[in-house]
């Protein structure tokens, strides 16, 4: 998870924050690893039209971040962390890990399911450039 090369963790990340998507610019200026999939342990749901990642039996599609220290305070902000998203490691499709963050528990039990695996694809409106939380 915490990259030997410098002070940065990995981040996986599978809504609002992957390339393109309405907080992509959050992550302007940290590296990109490219696409990435969790381990066949998860799965989607959606609340109030953004994504939540909980555990299931799939394998969810996203992007890998190298994230500095300095920049998760302002991550944990944005993702309403720790009442409503929890920072935690999860693994990876290829055996690696990475922090990921996960819908808790009460706001997962009022999200509702989606068989999507990939937040661009799956869900409606995921595309839009400014979705409403």
């Amino acid at each position: 998870m915490t990259d030997a090369r410098s002070d940065a963790s990995l981040l996986f990340v599978y809504g609002s924050l992957m390339s393109g998507l309405s907080a992509a610019d959050m992550l302007a200026n940290v590296a990109c690893l490219g696409p990435a999939r969790t381990a066949s342990s998860f799965a989607l749901v959606t609340l109030n039209g953004y994504p939540g990642l909980v555990p299931g039996a799939s394998s969810i599609h996203g992007e890998l971040y190298r994230v500095p220290k300095h920049l998760w305070p302002r991550l944990d902000g944005y993702e309403g962390a720790p009442r409503l998203y929890r920072r935690v490691p999860i693994e990876l499709a290829d055996g690696g890990r990475a922090l990921a963050y996960l819908l808790t528990e009460d706001y997962a039990a009022a999200a509702e399911p989606t068989d999507a695996v990939d937040w661009r694809r799956g869900l409606p409106g995921s595309g839009r450039s400014d979705p409403s939380r």
